[in-house]
């Protein structure tokens, strides 16, 4: 099958070959009619055009590849992996359709080994996740001029962006659907203390009613300690696995991964809504030279009362 070309694109909407590229490698500096980038937008789409990437890296000496580095840590929970599934899903339309690659990597924050994200010289890179230590321990190795952004983490460092769930609004909101009687939190281990102390300090409960969550064992330990409370948990994966444990009408649960349907029925619903896309416009700004002020450089996601 021949490889459909921007000529051929130009051609077939008896447009300018410059036009089409202008549209397709979404230049900056040009003013482009809106129905006309629909157009070619939708003449490449029909027409099954593949951009070639390689030699769009030597033009804008970029390499069109964006990196999502998830921290982990040994341990942790099995439910890890899909806490970040649907961000990843709507990060990659997002990065798609300006003709962008996402890269995703799961590295061990006591042991970050970079060498496969580094050789593939990162346009912009999300770090999710990490303790402030191996934050620094891996942005230090891309090069200046890289877009670094942090995702479910607090570092107390302007020069970088935070997209962070507002847990505290969470919480407070999730308890009043308990009518304010909770006596029991659960919740993933974000591996950054500051998120952490966040939510400790929003529950009002001391520390042995609280679980940060690493197995199934450990949390059905500590449900059965509770057996009659009404509590809140954190990330609705592991609110379908407490399930087997609890009467799910004793808890309101706080949606971190997107994904509200896996929360048990009879469950009450906390979401947050535009984490992906917040991600996205933060990242885009930084390559098209946006210039932020210091006081945006830490954005809290709003809650969304669910039911």
């Amino acid at each position: 099958m021949k490889k459909i070309t921007m000529k051929d694109i130009a051609k077939e909407i008896n447009m300018s070959v410059a036009t089409v590229s202008y549209v397709l490698n979404n230049v900056k500096n040009q003013t482009i009619p809106e129905e006309t980038r629909r157009l070619v937008l939708e003449t490449a789409s029909r027409m099954n055009y593949v951009p070639n990437l390689a030699a769009r890296s030597l033009v804008k000496s970029k390499t069109g590849l964006i990196g999502l580095l998830i921290s982990a840590e040994s341990g942790a929970g099995a439910w890890r992996p899909f806490s970040y599934a649907s961000f990843l899903s709507k990060l990659e339309k997002l990065w798609s359709e300006q003709g962008y690659h996402i890269l995703v990597s799961t590295i061990d924050q006591n042991d970050p080994r970079l060498h496969i994200i580094l050789e593939r010289n990162l346009d912009g890179v999300y770090i999710a996740g990490v303790q402030t230590k191996a934050f620094y321990q891996i942005s230090r190795h891309f090069t200046v001029g890289v877009p670094a952004v942090i995702v479910d983490s607090l570092i107390d460092d302007n020069l970088f962006h935070k997209i962070v769930p507002d847990l505290p609004r969470a919480i407070s909101r999730a308890a009043g659907m308990m009518d304010g009687e909770i006596s029991f939190l659960i919740t993933d281990n974000y591996n950054n203390e500051e998120i952490m102390q966040i939510i400790r300090s929003s529950s009002g409960l001391d520390e042995q009613h609280i679980h940060v969550a690493k197995n199934e064992e450990g949390v059905a330990r500590f449900l059965s300690r509770h057996p009659e409370g009404r509590g809140i948990i954190i990330n609705e994966f592991i609110a379908a696995m407490a399930a087997s444990y609890m009467d799910p009408r004793r808890v309101a649960v706080v949606c971190t991964a997107d994904c509200p349907h896996v929360v048990p029925i009879g469950a009450r619903k906390i979401t947050f809504e535009g984490k992906a896309e917040c991600a996205f416009d933060i990242m885009n700004k930084h390559l098209t030279g946006y210039r932020f002020d210091d006081s945006e450089k830490t954005i809290w996601i709003e809650p969304c009362q669910d039911n």
